[in-house]
């Protein structure tokens, strides 16, 4: 199939999520203690986006009043709106900078690349979906890398030759 702009989508998120990480932990730094604020801002440049992305892709913002029926008359509405602004958005920024806060953006990027593990588990068990072998491979491959990023080699290498009898270089 040809590239398309949802190819375009996927190639950008890795970047613009590096350059978050980056960011995030420049500012964690140099604002110690500083989580709920710099958290703040994050959740306002989403609220900024979002707006903008609603007025792009639909031509304007959809009907308030019809919004404001479903926020005061459908619960799950409300539900889903409280789980993924305040849980899903807001939690999960202020963990995320506190973390930056105490790791480099390198060892944090490696933890959040085990989302998908957890995306898959979680799915599993509370949803009763399938885990595949193509998941199992990309979890294996996940786990890999994290384990590779935290091991010294030189350390491995050493307790190697030793425990063989091999002598160092």
């Amino acid at each position: 199939a040809t590239p398309g702009i949802g190819d375009l989508y996927a190639l950008l998120q890795p970047i613009f999520f590096g350059l978050f990480f980056y960011l995030t932990e420049r500012t964690a730094n140099k604002f110690p203690g500083a989580g709920f604020p710099i958290t703040s801002l994050q959740v306002w440049a989403c609220v900024a986006v979002a707006f903008g992305w609603a007025l792009v892709d639909h031509s304007g913002l959809p009907d308030l009043a019809k919004l404001g029926t479903e926020l005061t008359t459908n619960f799950q509405f409300d539900l889903a709106l409280m789980w993924c602004g305040g849980v899903a958005t807001a939690l999960i920024l202020v963990l995320e900078t506190i973390a930056l806060s105490k790791l480099s953006s390198s060892e944090t990027a490696v933890v959040f690349s085990s989302e998908p593990i957890w995306g898959v588990l979680f799915a599993s068990i509370l949803l009763g979906e399938t885990v595949g072998s193509n998941d199992i491979v990309g979890g294996a491959l996940i786990i890999s890398a994290c384990l590779l990023r935290v091991t010294d080699l030189n350390k491995v290498k050493a307790s190697v030759q030793e425990k063989l009898g091999l002598g160092g270089e």
